[in-house]
């Protein structure tokens, strides 16, 4: 960010300009590629990131609240735009106006691209704060500048399970299987041959 013209110790008390937000953006852009704006995977539940949500953490109990949130407090997060929020179960759809102070500033091809990435990475991340999936968004443009965008929250995933533990409840199941059909002594020798092989080393 130092290379993009950032003061970073002036960044970290202060609001930078719009010209140095873009500026940062293009230069992550440009480092990392387009996937990095779009996505703040694992980013997004960071300390250091989820410390500029306290006020909206202190209140926000699910992830249609945190949306709610951001429309109703958006000088908390931007000072080139507002929010509207409607919210319909797993569909929130959120809107994003410029403000009117700043129509003297269009904003060039590029540079919608970049906000519009940074929308999605940041809409998206949300229900992660909660233990979910990131959410799925979709935008479109209106009139006036406007983009809407489509917020499907997904439902929560079943995390698989690590392979010792999967082995020993493959294991469990065809001790008890066999137990019921034959000798406790096959059933035993049985589900300990599967453990041992769930449990191996794949071969490269």
């Amino acid at each position: 960010l130092s290379a993009a013209g950032v003061d970073m110790e002036e960044a970290d008390r202060l609001w930078i300009s719009v010209d140095a937000f873009f500026r940062a953006l293009g230069k992550v852009r440009d480092t990392l590629g387009q996937a990095s704006l779009s996505d703040f995977g694992p980013w997004a539940t960071k300390p250091e990131v989820l410390g500029s949500h306290v006020r909206m953490l202190r209140t926000a109990k699910t992830p249609q609240d945190a949306y709610r949130y951001l429309a109703d407090h958006p000088l908390e997060f931007t000072r080139t735009g507002a929010w509207e929020c409607e919210t319909k179960a797993r569909l929130v759809t959120m809107t994003y106006r410029p403000r009117k102070e700043d129509e003297t500033r269009k904003l060039t091809a590029d540079e919608q691209t970049l906000l519009r990435a940074i929308h999605v990475a940041e809409l998206s991340s949300y229900p992660t704060i909660w233990g979910l999936l990131p959410a799925r968004v979709e935008y479109r443009d209106e009139a006036g500048d406007a983009v809407v965008y489509d917020v499907h929250i997904l439902p929560a995933r079943s995390l698989p399970l690590p392979p010792p533990v999967l082995a020993a409840g493959l294991a469990l199941l065809l001790f008890g299987t066999l137990f019921a059909v034959g000798t406790w002594t096959s059933a035993l020798i049985a589900a300990l041959l599967l453990g041992s092989t769930a449990l191996a080393p794949s071969q490269p």
